[in-house]
């Protein structure tokens, strides 16, 4: 198995970032905005701050996942 020679937690971090991003883009703001669209409702700050929510939490849950398997990986790495 070939692993990266250096690891960068600002790459790992801009990675999780991107994916909290698409996260709460698919799985809050669709779902959000066709309920504000049956409903007639104009979007409110709280649609707007539960997608925030949701891409943070999903940001930091990716960080402490990733994290940990890099330090796992890095376990593999170094043998018996």
């Amino acid at each position: 198995m070939l692993l990266p020679a250096h690891h960068s937690p600002l790459r790992l971090l801009a990675a999780c970032v991107g994916c909290g991003v698409a996260i709460a883009l698919l799985y809050a703001w669709v779902p959000l905005m066709v309920v504000a669209i049956v409903v007639n409702d104009p979007l409110e700050p709280w649609f707007w701050g539960i997608v925030a929510g949701v891409g943070f939490v999903s940001t930091v849950v990716l960080l402490v996942i990733a994290s940990r398997q890099m330090a796992r990986y890095r376990e593999y790495a170094a043998g018996p």
